[in-house]
């Protein structure tokens, strides 16, 4: 009882801020006092014992709850630990638990802090009211959560470090002060059928070469302020999602930096306070048949040399642009619906060079498509109709290939170029918009190649302000 508990279980990562660059640095899991046979602790199973329990409880302890060592193993059930000064379940040196029906309730330490390669599968648990994580793993230590319910985090919900591994099945997770899943260092974690609400610094955060897996995962008003995403991958990390949902974000509901990379399938990104997914820092994202919807700015936002490839989706009702690349992104859009969005369908500025297919653009109160600032890029067999702006903008010396597309019933002009914009216009049908069908100005420079255009209430071309073209076969 006179032993020190100081340092049991310090937490191995700092809380990852929005602008940091550097991986957080690692702090170890050793005691602060000594070996760790000088901690106290209720229950301690060492030397390969094996060990069964029933209907125990315990509370008040001033060190650790329960300890496994040296190749141990528990398999308990209705276990409950309360109020411990430590770790409520420690385990080390390839030791072993399983419990059904375990309780942690308001623990000084963390509810489980697992290392050494020790293993921890938990069926049927509560975790409430914990003071650090609800489990901390490190060192090629595995922990499995099932059907169980973690609540009132006072800290990062789950770290894990060190090529740990975390699995959450059917779990429900809420009001954490810090971050729900935190993985670095080659760490795995996996979510299935889970949920999420209330993580005030964000629902999964990954960094150092991690991997993630979210399965059928609903994640809930998280994020405590306008820059923080609900997942947020960098450093190099991975994530690969399916079947999910991520709404009513404070910030963003995914955020990819770093040289990380997104993989999403049949996955939604909605009532988000800013965009539904970020990329930035030579990232890559994959997202086929999904939703961004709703958002309180970009449906998706890409910044910097990234690369882009979506699928079957649609990107509808945002409060700016639907799709907006810049920095010399790379994006690769086909068979989308594009529609609704404050601001123009889809932006491509500053060096970038989409190829956009097959997609369907309609009702957005700016351009359908806009392509500025030297970008390049190919529009092909796209539809575009009813946006309040131009079917087209070219701006800006940008030089696009556009052919192939049908333009419709929009308020200003189905293409129009101007500011030293250059390009290839081919093959478009444009007919009922309420200006010119081609406009060129500004010195402007495009060749403007078999065209058919009719039923405008302007002109079929028309070429102005010094500007120049190769006109033929429209």
């Amino acid at each position: 009882g006179s032993a020190s508990c100081r340092g049991l279980s310090p937490s191995p990562l700092n809380l990852i801020a929005e602008e940091e660059t550097e991986t957080p640095k690692r702090e170890y899991l050793t005691p602060a006092n000594g070996d760790a046979k000088d901690v106290p602790c209720c229950l301690r199973i060492v030397n390969g014992s094996f060990v069964a329990a029933q209907s125990m409880e315990i509370s008040s302890s001033c060190g650790v709850g329960i300890e496994l060592a040296q190749h141990s193993t528990l398999k308990s059930t209705a276990v409950a630990i309360s109020a411990s000064h430590g770790a409520s379940l420690r385990t080390k040196d390839l030791s072993k638990a399983s419990f059904n029906k375990l309780t942690i309730v308001h623990a000084e330490g963390a509810g489980v802090l697992a290392s050494g390669s020790s293993w921890v599968f938990v069926s049927k648990g509560y975790v409430a009211k914990t003071k650090k994580q609800a489990a901390m793993i490190s060192g090629n230590s595995k922990v499995i959560f099932k059907e169980s319910v973690i609540t009132h985090i006072s800290n990062n919900c789950f770290e894990a470090c060190a090529k740990a591994c975390l699995e959450l099945i059917q779990c429900q997770v809420s009001n954490v002060y810090g971050v729900g899943v935190l993985i670095a260092e080659e760490s795995q974690a996996s979510m299935y059928d889970s949920s999420m609400a209330e993580a005030a610094s964000g629902a999964v955060k990954a960094t150092g070469s991690a991997n993630m897996t979210l399965s059928t995962c609903q994640f809930v008003s998280c994020g405590g302020q306008m820059r923080t995403a609900t997942l947020r991958f960098k450093h190099n990390s991975s994530c690969s999602m399916a079947g999910s949902n991520v709404v009513r974000s404070k910030g963003s509901a995914a955020r990819i930096d770093d040289s990380a990379s997104f993989s999403c399938r049949t996955s939604s990104f909605s009532l988000s306070g800013a965009c539904g997914v970020v990329l930035r820092g030579a990232s890559k994202a994959s997202l086929q048949v999904c939703k961004c919807m709703h958002n309180g700015d970009c449906g998706i936002l890409v910044l910097g040399p990234c690369s882009l490839s979506l699928m079957q989706s649609e990107i509808s009702f945002n409060s700016a642009n639907g799709i907006a690349t810049f920095n010399g992104a790379k994006a690769l859009i086909k068979a989308c619906h594009i529609n609704d969005n404050v601001s123009s369908g889809l932006v491509s500025a500053n060096g970038c060079n989409p190829t956009v297919s097959e997609c369907v653009l309609f009702g957005n109160k700016d351009h359908g498509i806009m392509v500025g600032r030297s970008s390049l890029g190919t529009f092909m067999h796209n539809a575009i109709s009813k946006c309040g702006g131009s079917g087209i903008s070219i701006q800006a010396v940008a030089d696009p290939i556009v052919s192939c597309n049908e333009i419709s019933e929009v308020e200003s002009c189905g293409i129009a170029a101007d500011s030293l914009a250059k390009g290839t216009l081919q093959d478009n049908y444009i007919h009922g918009v309420r200006h010119h069908g081609i406009r060129l100005s500004q010195q402007s420079c495009l060749v403007v190649r078999s065209n058919h255009i009719k039923l405008c209430k302007g002109s079929g071309i028309v070429a102005s302000t010094d500007s120049t073209g190769v006109v033929s076969g429209n």
